[in-house]
């Protein structure tokens, strides 16, 4: 090999290295759907294009109500590159009802927090994030003890939505808003 050129696997995988970073600076911010119930698959899938198609990374995890399987999704939540957690619940209904929620976790003291004060370190965060999406759906967001966000390590917020088909549109644009809302008003891509 003459010195100064590389040889072509080389500079082939320095593409790839270099497209992997390219194709993720431009990308929109990580998002997970946490489905909560066993109704609702194709409206919680919806979303979830909808949300891609305006640029979002979506991760979509179906709810558990066993805390053992729950706090190993958790783990790999908190691993992931998400910015935010929104754990929806979506069923059928003759009309459209919406709940935003975000939790009542407790604060820990010291410097290991237990599986229910994890949320709590992101309270300011999903304050904003609650309201932001509950302010587009014209509802006022509520504070209540949340499971889906037990160990939850990013803001995060939980939506009840009763609705029929042809809302499914309408509540993906509207949470669409209300995030970018939150990602707007401040640092937080």
């Amino acid at each position: 090999m003459k010195a100064g050129k590389l040889p072509a696997t080389v500079l082939f995988s320095l593409l790839l290295l270099f497209l992997s970073f390219a194709s993720g600076y431009g990308a929109g911010p990580g998002v997970v759907l946490y489905r909560v119930g066993d109704s609702g698959q194709e409206a919680v899938a919806f979303v979830k294009q909808y949300l891609e198609a305006k640029g979002y990374q979506v991760a979509l995890y179906q709810g558990e109500s066993v805390i053992e399987k729950h706090v190993e999704k958790a783990n790999l939540i908190n691993r992931s590159a998400a910015r935010v957690f929104v754990a929806i619940e979506m069923t059928g209904g003759e009309r459209k009802r919406v709940m935003v929620a975000r939790t009542e976790a407790k604060k820990g003291d010291g410097r290991f927090l237990t599986i229910d004060e994890v949320p709590e370190r992101f309270a300011g965060e999903s304050r904003i994030l609650a309201d932001a999406v509950a302010g587009t759906f014209g509802v006022r967001a509520k504070q209540m003890p949340l499971f889906p966000l037990l160990g939850i390590g990013i803001p995060g917020i939980f939506i009840e939505v009763q609705l029929t088909e042809a809302d499914f549109q309408d509540v993906a644009n509207k949470l669409y808003i209300g995030m970018e809302k939150y990602f707007s008003e401040g640092v937080r891509r």
